[in-house]
């Protein structure tokens, strides 16, 4: 159990770290390169949400704009176990603005302690979504997300709670 445990984290690690190459020729420099906008990119801590109890994740858009389609990944605890939320986002709002619907659906890796007492005494997959209001101060760099989350976490009586969620965070690549 404990090398499932090693290998997600792994796979995780990985997953945020890439890195891009480019070769440049004797007559350019960095600074003669077109500057390409990079999708916005942020890291933040959240309390409850899909991460269950406390979480740290990373959150990027697909293309150069400060809305639209996204993906959000993180690692957290649940006092009771493992938790890896993993999800797609959509972003509503005006790309010139700070102000966003921020609304997901996703999945949550659950990997129990040896100590669980829970329900789940194995590996578990609990789905989730979740809607949000998002503040992202652009010059500051900062961040501010609250709202309601759910997760289907007693499959035999369909029960799916409503619990609130507020995070707060960093835009990695700030744009001027």
């Amino acid at each position: 159990m404990n090398s499932i445990k090693y290998l997600i984290l792994t796979i995780f690690l990985f997953s945020l770290c890439s890195v891009k190459a480019q070769k440049l020729n004797n007559t350019q420099t960095n600074d003669s390169l077109p500057k390409q906008l990079k999708p916005l990119q942020l890291i933040d801590g959240q309390i409850l949400g899909p991460g269950l109890f406390l979480s740290v994740n990373y959150d990027t858009r697909f293309k150069p704009k400060n809305k639209g389609l996204g993906l959000r990944l993180g690692i957290g605890s649940s006092l009771l176990g493992l938790t890896f939320p993993l999800s797609i986002n959509y972003l509503i709002g005006n790309n010139n603005k700070r102000s966003f619907l921020d609304i997901g659906a996703g999945v949550t890796l659950y990997i129990p302690s040896e100590q669980s007492w829970n329900q789940f005494e194995q590996t578990t997959l609990l789905p989730n979504t979740y809607i949000m209001y998002r503040y992202q101060a652009l010059k500051s760099a900062n961040t501010f997300r609250i709202g309601l989350s759910q997760m289907r976490i007693f499959e035999d009586s369909g029960f799916i709670p409503y619990y609130p969620s507020i995070s707060l965070g960093h835009i990695l690549n700030r744009r001027n």
